[in-house]
This record gives C-alpha cells, sequence and structure tokens, in this order.
C-alpha cells in the first residue's frame, strides 16, 4: 500500500503516484485575518461553536478565498482535532476546503487528501475530484486511476466519468464498461439529461441490480424533461423495472404536484412499492400534511398506510408539532399509532429539544427510538443550559430512560466543566448508576489526558464500571499514541480486564493504521480478545483495501485469529463488492484460493444479479470450487425464479459441479414442488449422493403427503424394489 510521500503511517494511506507537493505562497497581508479564520476551524472541530452556525457560514466563505499555503496550512487542524460526535461541520469544512485547493493545484489538493484519517479523507477526495472533474473530466479520470488504495480508485472513477458524461456519455460509458466494478448510477443521469432512450438502451446491457437503479434515475430525469414520455415507457415495464420506474417518477412528479401524482398513484394502489409511496408522502407533507395523511388512509392498503403514515407525521412534526400531535392522538388504533412512531422526528432533536421532548411525552409510547429522542434532547440541551438539562433528567418517571438521559447529560458536561461534571456524577446514590455514570465521564476524559483518566478508572470499585471504563479510556488513547496505549495493557495484572483493553486496543489502532494493528495483534499469544481484535481490524481493513489485507493474510502462519482474519476480510469484500473480489479471485493475486471463497462469492453476487453470476461461476476452473459457486448461485435464484433457474441448470454438463447445483435445487422445491424436485435429484451423476439426497427430500414429502410419494414411487422405472421400500420408510 503506497503512503504520501514523507507522511507518518498513522495519518492515512491513500495518494496519487507522482503527485506534486503543496507550497505556500499565502499573500502576508491577509495573515491575520486568516489566522482568525484558523482559530475558528480549529473551534468548531473540536465542537466548541456547534451551535453557532454563524461562524461555520463565515468561516467557509473566508476559505473560499484562501491561497494553498493557507489551505496547507488549514489542513493540519483535521489532523489535530478529536474524532468529532457530530460530523456536520467537519464533513462541511473539508468540501469548502479540498473543493477550493483543488481549484488551485488539483495534485496537491489529493496529496493532502491522503493523509487524512479514513473519514475525513474519503470526504476531502470526494470534494477535490468533484472540481476536478467539473473542471477537466480527462484529467480527473487520469488522476483517478492512479489513486490508491483500490476502494477510493473506484469512487474517484465514477466521479470522473459522470463528468466525462456531461459532454460525451458514450465515451464515459465505454469506460464504465471497460470496468464493471463502478456504480453508473451518476454517468447515466448525466446522459439522460441529453438523449434518455440511448441511455434507456445502454441501461438494457447492464446486469439486474444494475439495471434498476439506473432505470429510476434515467426515468426520473427524463419526466422532468418530457413527462408524457417517461409515463408512456414505464407503464410498458413490469416486475422488479416496473416499480423502479413508479418510485423515479412519484419521487419527482410528487415534488412538483402532490395532488396530481397522487391521483396517479391512487389508480394503482395495488402495486405500489414502499420507496414510491414514502417520496409521495414525503413530499406531499412538506405542503399539505393533512391532505397527504388523508389521502394515505382513503387509498393505501394497510401495510403501506402505516408507511407513508409514518413519512408523514415525521415531517409534519418537525413543521408544525403542535397540530401533528393533535393529529397522532385523534387516531385510535393502537397497533397503527405504534408503528407511526417507530421512526420518530430525528431533526427536531436537534432543531428544537425541548419541543422533541414534549412530542414524545405527548405520544406516550416507549420505545427504543422514542428513548433515543430522550436521550439526545437532554445531550443538547446540557450544550446550553446544563441546569434546565438536570431538570429534565430528574422529572423523568421511567428509572431505566432516566439512567440513560443522565448518563448523555454528564458526558456532554465533562467536555465543558469536567470537575463539576465528576461532582455531580459522584452525589449520585450508588444504587441509581453512581458508577456507570463515572464511567462515562472518565472515558469522554479521556480523550484530552487520557493518562490521568486511567487513573481515575483505576479508582473506580473494581467490577463492570472499571473495566468499561479502562476499556473506553484505552480506545480514545489509542488513537493519540498506540504504543503508549499497548504498553499499559500488557501490564494490566487482572486478565479479564487486560483482554477487554486489548479488544478495544486493536479495534482502535485498527482504525488508525491497519497494518500496524494486524502485525502486533498477530504477534501476540493465541486468546480470545486476539481473535475478536484481529476480526475488527479485518472489519477497517476490509472495507478500505480487502485486496491488500488478503495478501499480507497469504504469509501468516494458520491459526484461529488468522483464520478469521481472512473469512471475515473476504465475507465482507464479497458482500460488498462480489464483482471486485471475483475478479481478485479468478487472477489469482491473492495468494490462495478456496471453495469457501467462490461460495461466499457467488452467494452474495447471485442475491443481487443471478445470472452474471451464474455466468462467473461457469468460468471457474477448479471442479470443487466450481460446484460450490453453482450451488450457491441456484441456492438464491432459485427462490426468487425456480423457472429460469432451471432452464439454467438444465444447460450445465453433467459432473461434480452440475451435481452440487441440483441437490441445492430440489432442496428448494421440494416444499413448492416435491415431484420435480426428486425428478430432478434423480439426474444427479454421483450413484450415492444422488441416493441419500433422494431420501432426504422424500422424507420430508412423506412427512406432508405420503399417499403422493407412493404414487411417485410406482411410476418410477429405474428404482429397485428394495429402493422403493425405502424412500416410502424415508423420514
Amino acid at each position: 500500500m503506497l503512503r504520501p510521500a514523507g507522511g507518518a503511517g498513522g495519518r492515512g494511506d491513500a495518494t496519487v503516484r507522482g503527485s506534486k507537493s503543496f507550497r505556500s505562497d499565502a499573500p502576508t497581508g491577509r495573515a491575520e485575518s486568516r489566522e482568525a479564520t484558523r482559530r475558528t476551524v480549529k473551534a468548531l472541530l473540536r465542537e466548541e461553536l456547534r451551535h453557532r452556525p454563524g461562524a461555520m457560514h463565515k468561516a467557509a466563505l473566508d476559505i473560499l478565498s484562501f491561497s494553498e499555503g493557507e489551505l496547507a496550512a488549514l489542513s493540519e487542524e483535521f489532523l489535530t482535532a478529536p474524532q468529532p460526535e457530530n460530523w456536520a461541520d467537519r464533513v462541511a469544512l473539508l468540501k469548502v476546503v479540498y473543493a477550493r485547493w483543488a481549484e488551485l493545484n488539483p495534485e496537491g489538493a489529493l496529496q493532502s487528501a491522503g493523509t487524512l484519517g479514513r473519514w475525513s479523507r474519503d470526504t476531502a477526495l470526494a470534494a477535490a475530484f468533484e472540481t476536478i472533474a467539473a473542471n477537466d473530466p480527462a484529467r480527473a479520470w487520469e488522476l483517478a486511476t492512479t489513486i490508491e488504495p483500490p476502494v477510493l480508485r473506484k469512487k474517484a472513477k465514477e466521479v470522473s466519468i459522470a463528468g466525462i458524461a456531461r459532454t460525451d456519455p458514450e465515451a464515459a460509458f465505454r469506460l464504465f464498461q471497460a470496468d464493471p466494478t463502478l456504480r453508473p448510477n451518476q454517468l447515466f443521469v448525466e446522459w439522460a439529461r441529453q438523449d434518455p432512450a440511448a441511455a434507456l438502451a445502454a441501461a438494457q446491457n447492464l446486469p439486474g441490480a444494475s439495471r434498476l437503479e439506473v432505470l429510476g434515475g434515467v426515468l426520473g430525469t427524463w419526466f422532468r424533461e418530457d413527462r408524457a414520455a417517461a409515463l408512456e415507457y414505464s407503464e410498458s415495464l413490469q416486475g422488479k423495472e416496473g416499480e423502479s420506474a413508479m418510485t423515479a417518477i412519484l419521487h419527482h412528479w410528487s415534488s412538483l404536484d402532490p395532488a396530481a401524482a397522487a391521483a396517479w398513484a391512487a389508480e394503482r394502489a395495488a402495486r405500489l412499492p414502499e420507496g414510491a409511496v414514502n417520496s409521495l408522502m414525503t413530499n406531499w407533507s412538506n405542503r399539505d400534511p393533512q391532505a397527504a395523511v388523508t389521502w394515505a388512509a382513503e387509498h393505501l392498503p394497510r401495510h403501506l398506510q402505516e408507511r407513508g403514515l409514518q413519512s408523514a407525521f415525521r415531517n409534519w412534526l418537525g413543521r408544525n408539532p403542535e397540530e401533528a400531535v393533535g393529529w397522532f392522538q385523534s387516531l385510535d388504533d393502537d397497533a397503527l399509532r405504534r408503528e407511526i412512531t417507530r421512526d420518530p422526528p430525528w431533526q427536531l432533536v436537534w432543531d428544537n429539544p425541548e419541543v422533541a421532548l414534549s412530542v414524545v411525552k405527548s405520544i406516550d409510547i416507549e420505545n427504543e427510538r422514542n428513548r433515543w429522542i430522550v436521550t439526545n434532547a437532554v445531550e443538547r440541551i446540557a450544550a446550553t443550559n446544563i441546569q434546565r438539562a438536570i431538570e429534565v433528567v430528574d422529572a423523568l418517571e421511567r428509572p431505566s430512560l432516566q439512567l440513560d438521559a443522565r448518563a448523555d447529560l454528564v458526558e456532554a458536561w465533562v467536555k465543558t466543566d469536567p470537575e463539576a461534571a465528576l461532582e455531580y456524577a459522584r452525589g449520585i446514590p450508588a444504587g441509581e448508576g453512581r458508577d456507570g455514570l463515572l464511567s462515562r465521564a472518565i472515558v469522554t476524559l479521556g480523550a484530552s489526558d487520557p493518562e490521568d483518566a486511567i487513573r481515575m478508572a483505576s479508582a473506580l470499585e473494581p467490577g463492570k464500571a472499571q473495566t468499561d471504563a479502562i476499556r473506553g479510556v484505552v480506545g480514545r488513547w489509542t488513537e493519540r499514541d498506540p504504543a503508549a496505549a499497548a504498553k499499559y495493557v500488557q501490564d494490566i495484572d487482572d486478565p479479564f480486564t487486560r483482554d477487554s483493553a486489548l479488544t478495544a486496543l486493536l479495534s482502535s489502532w485498527g482504525r488508525k493504521d491497519m497494518r500496524a494493528a494486524a502485525e502486533y495483534a498477530i504477534a501476540l499469544p493465541a486468546s480470545a480478545a486476539t481473535e475478536r481484535g484481529m476480526g475488527s481490524i479485518a472489519a477497517h481493513w476490509g472495507d478500505e483495501d480487502p485486496a491488500g489485507a488478503l495478501k499480507w493474510a497469504a504469509g501468516l502462519e494458520e491459526t484461529s485469529a488468522s483464520r478469521r482474519f481472512i473469512a471475515e476480510v473476504f465475507e465482507q469484500w464479497s458482500e460488498e463488492r462480489p464483482v471486485e473480489a471475483a475478479a481478485a479471485l479468478h487472477d489469482g493475486s491473492l495468494g490462495f484460493q478456496h471453495p469457501d471463497f467462490y461460495r461466499e462469492i457467488a452467494g452474495n453476487w447471485s442475491a443481487r444479479d443471478a445470472e452474471s453470476a451464474a455466468l462467473w461461476a461457469e468460468r471457474i476452473e477448479d471442479e470443487k470450487s466450481r460446484g460450490a459457486a453453482y450451488a450457491a448461485v441456484i441456492g438464491n435464484w432459485a427462490r426468487n425464479d425456480p423457472e429460469a433457474s432451471g432452464g439454467w441448470l438444465e444447460r450445465l454438463p453433467r459432473g461434480p459441479a452440475r451435481d452440487a447445483a441440483v441437490k441445492t435445487y430440489g432442496a428448494s422445491l421440494v416444499n413448492i414442488d416435491p415431484a420435480a424436485s426428486l425428478g430432478w435429484v434423480a439426474t444427479i451423476e454421483d450413484r450415492a449422493g444422488r441416493w441419500e439426497t433422494m431420501k432426504k427430500l422424500a422424507g420430508q414429502w412423506q412427512g406432508r403427503d405420503p399417499a403422493a410419494v407412493r404414487e411417485w414411487v410406482e411410476t418410477r422405472t429405474d428404482l429397485t424394489a428394495e429402493q422403493r421400500l425405502e424412500l416410502l420408510q424415508s423420514e
């Protein structure tokens, strides 16, 4: 894995090969005002100005006139800022900084973005590439092909292709065809703006899942340009394609004229997909929530009515909480009331936490999401008025909810006044969660002074609260200094506490520097904590660079920890990007192969696009691996389309791989058409495997319809008398 030239390993692992280093060219006359902006950015990143949106807007406007040298200095603040609880300000600032930087020096912007931590890096690279692609899409593509690791290269290519599509969609499509791991959505949206018919024709060549996603984007764009033509085309579509078309059209139509969109939807209520209902109700309730809920109650079947009213109620609460609660309380259907409140008014917590609390109290339905509203509203109030937050917590009637809310209160308080927060926590009676409060407060303090926090945690009474505090502080400490945190963990005497802290160490370290964390973990004595830690590192590394992670693991001695690492990386890779995983497995670049890997890819791929997965499986050379892939493909395909999957199975050449697929296919059919199921099993070439599978499935059929089994057995001329008797006695 390449790292930025001169960059520390812990700062990130994305770079552009051959990129230029950035230079400082800030005019000295503006230094004072620029330093003031930098101080504002620093405060925003540390959430010291979290409730002052004006500061954010002013800083963003100032940054738009920064020079490259000033941007380089500002980027240091992203490297040193602690992990935020609310990412909104950080994301907004990253976008402004790196969009501006990309205007001045694309290579310099990308080089700097590569030094950031993972989440910040992804946002910065996306902002930079969007700017580059808007100005020079060909140059953006050239730069995208040099990005490491592959997961970021893929994102950069997608942004670049969309830029190219604005002027030459066919050229962009050819680039996409050369790399089928890319998502083509934005490419087709740009194409549809110019020639929707050509875009739809090209989309027909895409595999199933991608075709559906693209279809919605193209039709939505076409609808804005030519409503009648888009509607006519959508009516010709059936099945999943028809649902995708309806969802896209209602999403756009309801934002323009929700009443007209609703009238069109009412004529098709029986086949409306859930996504289409949500789009319609969300957009309509932004304008006229009462009309939206009245229409839903009159025209939608129950299951869609619940989802539609849920969307409308959530929006209504944001616009007029008193009116929305009044409507809700007028409902006399308790089951409907509970369904509607499954998705609470998240945004209301940030806009007006006091109102959010009153809404939850008025609804008077306790569930986990409403608990979330209460605890987060308390935290929000505590940021500006600690005394009011204490009053809210003390007034809560449910002890468990009060405990959770008090913990969030202390966690928010300790960031601004640690001594007062700790004094408050110590004053809580022992039976009301005092130790847990102290533990949460200490963990929060660990972000700024981990060594002092560890001393405070060690002074707690031995038990769960102390272990939780030590584990949490170790996680925070590792973000700052993995070596020091590791040294502390090694010296912990209590084995349970040490294992808990080790798991936190490896998980946190794995987010910061995956290779270093993995190399440290694999050198430790085998233990459950080491194995858990390797699993956590695998999750981070597998998300970022699965090919690199597996190549590193190929040289490891086989242990339970290494096996878990490899399995988790591959499972995650094949689930999220099965086409990419399949290509790497096929070309042998990973250093090892196993039938389980082929089964994993085929299962995940076929769940999205069975036809493409089946074609890939047919090209696997190893018979055992091909059989594993066949079985996984047919298992998914047969559930959704038994006829098409059976047609594919008929075309496969006889042999062990086909036998594996037939066994799975027969099992999937036995509850639908048991006679056909056993008929397929009779085509298995392997005699022993055929007989065992036949007995097993006949036994399942026998339990439901013994007369039908007897009739089927008597028609089989290929069975001996002994075999007929054994099948009739199967259980």
